[in-house]
């Protein structure tokens, strides 16, 4: 009985560890892979709190863009889709999401078939783009 109820203990000590560790995960798919976003509780306790002064959203979106190509092909041609702040905790966060540019058909011209791709970035209010972690997406 005591075994027992120790590895319980154990076990719901090390899923609250690694729980706590992780605050939040924002995941992105392109290109039948993942890009998870997380968020650990030491990130946020490294950046300001938002507050009505801070740097304009317009920030974010320009940082947000100068990383975008580092997870996409042509990221500098992806456009502004938009801009929304998430709470995570006591903290906020910018999620920046933007659409992959429409297929060229060949003439020149853009073709408005098939679907287009949205690829969101997360910026903590200091600046900083979250690094997210990349996986083979797994499809049911």
């Amino acid at each position: 009985m005591k075994r027992t109820t120790c590895m319980a203990a154990i076990v719901f000590f090390l899923g609250s560890t690694c729980w706590a560790q992780s605050k939040a995960s924002f995941s992105s798919y392109y290109d039948g892979k993942r890009y998870e976003f997380e968020i650990t509780e030491k990130m946020l306790d490294q950046t300001a709190v938002w507050s009505e002064s801070a740097e304009a959203p317009r920030h974010a979106a320009q940082i947000a863009q100068q990383n975008l190509s580092v997870f996409v092909p042509n990221g500098a041609k992806w456009s502004l889709h938009n801009i929304r702040l998430s709470p995570v905790g006591n903290a906020w966060v910018y999620l920046v999401e933007f659409l992959e540019p429409l297929p060229e058909d060949g003439t020149g011209l853009t073709s408005i078939t098939g679907t287009v791709s949205t690829f969101r970035v997360v910026v903590l209010m200091n600046g900083e783009v979250v690094k997210p972690r990349i996986t083979e997406r797994k499809l049911p």
